[in-house]
């Protein structure tokens, strides 16, 4: 987590969901560094929020939006294993169990929403009182070219773009996924229920 960051709000998101976007974006439209391992285009001054992508919570958080993406799509993503340091399920599972224990201000975020609607964006920075410096009209108004400069400095290859189901769609047979579907619902029928049912 970046430690030159004075403020009680926390993005937590699940590996591969959006997250360079989003730094981008806040970045772009606020002025404001945000953390990370790489700079993006702010280079100076302390985040404005704090991040994570493991299951741990900091002390003194008082906000907090989680972001969550499809997890059949990271289940088939290539080199996902690389993302996660523990089983996939229980390691997703961690995260979210995070979130629905915090008892501060909360918002969820999923990733399909987030490539869709570029308005999960204003949402995001309008949730965590960051004032923003540049036109959102403007910026939804060029988001494609936007999307691309994110990729650019993230140096990620484009895939999937706004397909949600883009991995899903590359299957021949659906057998291995829904026996892997079967057991992420399995490992906590509650938390399923509540953050995963609309993933059928």
């Amino acid at each position: 987590m970046d430690k030159k960051t004075k403020d009680s709000k926390i993005i937590v998101s699940i590996p591969r969901s959006g997250y360079n976007f989003i730094r981008y974006s806040v970045e772009f439209l606020t002025k404001k560094r945000t953390p990370g391992s790489k700079t993006r285009l702010i280079t100076s001054g302390d985040s404005v929020f704090t991040h994570t992508h493991t299951p741990i919570t900091p002390k003194g958080i008082s906000k907090m939006v989680l972001i969550i993406r499809d997890y059949k799509e990271l289940q088939l993503r290539p080199n996902t294993e690389n993302d996660f340091t523990n089983n996939f399920t229980k390691f997703y599972y961690d995260l979210v169990d995070v979130f629905e224990k915090f008892n501060g201000e909360k918002i969820l975020i999923r990733y399909e929403d987030l490539i869709t609607d570029i308005n999960e964006i204003k949402k995001i920075i309008t949730f965590l009182d960051i004032p923003l410096i540049e036109d959102f009209e403007e910026f939804a108004k060029n988001e494609e070219k936007h999307r691309l400069k994110s990729l650019e400095i993230s140096n990620i290859n484009h895939s999937g773009g706004k397909d949600t189901k883009f991995y899903q769609s590359q299957l021949n047979s659906t057998d291995e996924i829904l026996k892997f579907e079967q057991g992420f619902k399995n490992y906590n029928p509650l938390l399923y229920e509540k953050y995963f049912k609309t993933y059928k």
